[in-house]
């Protein structure tokens, strides 16, 4: 599947970058989450994005694919991810597997507070793409 286009959004609270992947057409394919760390620099007035190497994507029909859980395991292994960063990203797995498979994806809870700046069709999925 070749994907042509994407819009992001980020939830710093809960850990994850959410991006709604479509084709040339236009299509829309999957979500696909990056499970990502945050740190705010007051400095610079900017966040510090880190990429904690596990995603998870998410097709329209709820499939679930958990992404490069392999490369996660065995940076944990030889330290290059501190305990404290790969639990928090396998427990962002865990809560974003949980509500794909109830129907709660993506999670509108998770961006309340920017729900008003959100493109209008980001959390649109169209029935037939359900199938």
């Amino acid at each position: 599947m070749n994907i042509a286009s994407a819009i992001s959004i980020i939830s710093v609270k809960h850990g994850v970058q959410i991006s709604k992947k479509f084709d040339k057409d236009n299509q829309f394919c999957y979500w696909y989450c990056d499970m990502i760390k945050t740190k705010w620099t007051p400095k610079s007035g900017c966040f510090e994005i880190t990429d904690l190497l596990v995603d998870v994507v998410i097709f329209p029909d709820n499939e679930l694919r958990v992404i490069d859980l392999d490369e996660f395991i065995q940076a944990k292994e030889d330290h290059l991810i501190h305990l404290d960063d790969f639990q928090w990203a396998h427990n962002a797995v865990l809560n974003l597997m949980d509500r794909a498979l109830l129907g709660d994806f993506p999670p509108k809870a998770f961006f309340e507070p920017i729900i008003g700046h959100i493109p209008s069709g980001f959390f649109d999925v169209d029935e037939s793409d359900r199938s």
